[in-house]
């Protein structure tokens, strides 16, 4: 197996560097320096492994963020912000609509993923657990709250996520729709 990873040193400016030895060249994010991966001074190689749990988990939180509002930082030092609509989960290449950079606005933006550095939410995460607190009162015993699926479920039945009531019926269903929307009024969100 070939390693992956490659822990270099940059000849400009000797900032540690972590290069995917998939790609011809790496950019020095201090100095901006591209160098040849063949040219690169090589510290350690590796190979990424990581935990079929980790790596899930990973990716869950990622595609969390799709639809959200996010910036992005380049090994360039260029910074821009916009929805997050699509993620290339092999190489971590995003897609971003109605993107604001330095050149202005952006209608829909590819950025390949060897060239970001950072990828920050501005967004506050919907929080299950207090709204699973707050139907346990009503509900007692019978909620669920699945965070890795990001939905309460209760009495078996009917299911909440961050936008309302996605399955279910009837007075149970109302009664839980009327929690929802008091949550939600008193936390000051916005249900999209």
């Amino acid at each position: 197996m070939i390693d992956r990873y490659i822990v270099a040193e940059c000849s400009r400016c000797h900032t540690l560097l972590i290069a995917d030895s998939r790609y011809k060249s790496k950019t020095c994010h201090r100095c901006n320096a591209r160098i040849p991966i063949n040219e690169l001074k090589v510290i350690k190689t590796a190979v990424a492994k990581m935990s079929s749990t980790a790596g899930r988990k990973f990716m869950e939180e990622l595609s969390n963020l799709l639809q959200k509002h996010v910036s992005i930082v380049t090994s360039q030092g260029k910074t821009y912000v916009g929805t997050l609509t699509g993620v290339d989960t092999e190489h971590l290449s995003v897609c971003l609509t109605n993107a604001k950079g330095e050149q202005g606005d952006i209608h829909k933006l590819f950025i390949n993923g060897s060239v970001i550095l950072q990828i920050s939410s501005f967004e506050k995460p919907f929080d299950l657990q207090s709204l699973g607190e707050r139907l346990e009162r009503v509900f007692p015993r019978m909620v669920r709250v699945m965070d890795d699926a990001g939905v309460i479920l209760v009495m078996d039945r009917i299911r909440v996520n961050e936008k309302g009531i996605i399955e279910g019926s009837g007075p149970a269903a109302e009664r839980v729709q009327r929690v929802f929307d008091e949550f939600i009024r008193e936390k000051g969100l916005k249900v999209a």
